[in-house]
């Protein structure tokens, strides 16, 4: 149930949440500066509020807190459907589903991990993450269709499954069987921080560089291309994730840590540089490259999180969310500036060289650090290769 309501989540949100930017021009006159508030102010609580999320799964547990998570984006796409009449409802309505977002998928992965035994961890958080992939390629397709003549109704309908799945969650769960006390309340010390912070760190400088992809590939394709060519690239990007992450979970768990994020991080290297090429077979060769190294990279370093704070799930899945949302924002930031500059130049391969040279020395800075710390990570967990 909860794999496929994690379809069908992802499903409902994307086939309104990325049409917010247009409801808030056409409905609400909003400027575009205003507009990109918004925006940012969802993006920090989608992602920085799952450590929220995650600290109240552990504290009142998973079941609760994906309950109060779905009631309140139940109330954000009803506030969506109101806004058709009271343009002004779309600003808390955005709020509002971000918020239940940052709640609800910490504590969906912990109460997954607690339901499932250690050696199928890997299989079943990649099937967890094709499904969201899947609603997420399906989700803008479906919308964009409907959102042209029957806005009210597309909310309408998106309100109602939230309320099903819901419902569905509230009659299916049962609270998970809690730990031994002991393990829960086991004292924590320095050496417990390092790794966690070291992790952090990764994880926020990998989403850096992978987000110029995210946030950028779209507009250098459309300047010379037709849409169909970024088009193909998004379906390659979503094929790889819902079909390879799955097939490929246990080779990346047994896969030496150390080895593995090396080379996943000179595949998304190679992808980025790539990039620099404007020809379609470059564009489509290059966002396979960064997929492969979205596989190796999120998916280790997700049950690198989970490995060192077993005793609290949500919390690890939170703080993976966090320094997600840390790296995504700061490409946003860089990556808008360093874009403009490009565009202003006549120059915009040149964009990609700069985002490959950031990438370099992010991979030659980590490894560096990596090697320093070795030892003690190795002493910690087992783990490293």
């Amino acid at each position: 149930m909860l794999l496929a309501c994690s379809f069908l989540i992802t499903l409902g949100s994307y086939m309104t949440l990325p049409f917010i930017p247009i409801l808030l021009t056409r409905s609400a006159g909003m400027a575009m500066s205003t507009i990109g508030i918004v925006l940012a102010a969802m993006t920090a609580i989608q992602f920085g509020g799952g450590i929220l999320g995650g600290v109240a799964a552990d504290r009142f547990g998973p079941r609760r807190t994906m309950l109060l998570a779905l009631t309140i984006r139940t109330c954000g796409f009803l506030l969506l459907g109101l806004s058709c009449w009271r343009s002004r409802l779309v600003v808390p309505a955005a709020l509002l589903t971000a918020t239940g977002a940052a709640l609800y998928l910490p504590s969906n992965k912990a109460y997954l991990v607690e339901r499932i035994a250690l050696e199928q961890r890997p299989l079943v958080l990649s099937a967890s993450t094709s499904m969201l992939n899947l609603g997420m390629a399906v989700g803008p397709l479906v919308g964009g269709a409907a959102l042209l003549g029957h806005a009210r109704w597309l909310f309408a309908g998106v309100t109602l499954l939230f309320g099903i799945i819901t419902l569905l969650h509230a009659r299916v769960l049962r609270d998970a069987v809690r730990r031994a006390h002991s393990a829960r309340a086991r004292p924590k010390t320095p050496s417990d921080f390092k790794p966690i912070g070291m992790l952090m760190l990764f994880n926020a400088s990998a989403f850096y560089i992978y987000f110029f992809f995210q946030n950028y590939l779209g507009p250098y394709t459309i300047a010379f291309h037709s849409g169909f060519v970024y088009s193909l690239a998004l379906a390659l990007n979503a094929s790889l994730l819902i079909v390879g992450q799955p097939l490929l979970s246990r080779c990346v768990k047994r896969a030496s840590l150390g080895r593995l994020l090396l080379v996943s991080s000179l595949l998304l290297l190679a992808g980025v540089l790539t990039f620099s090429h404007p020809s379609a077979w470059a564009i489509l060769g290059g966002t396979a490259l960064v997929t492969l190294a979205e596989i190796g990279l999120f998916f280790r370093l997700e049950l690198q999180f989970l490995e060192h704070l077993a005793h609290r799930p949500a919390t690890a899945f939170g703080l993976q969310r966090l320094s997600c949302g840390i790296g995504a924002s700061l490409s946003g930031v860089v990556g808008g500036s360093m874009f403009g500059s490009a565009q202003l130049h006549g120059g915009l391969h040149g964009f990609w060289l700069i985002a490959g040279a950031q990438a370099l020395l992010l991979i030659v800075a980590l490894t560096l650090w990596w090697r320093l710390a070795r030892g003690r990570l190795v002493r910690v967990s087992g783990l490293a290769g």
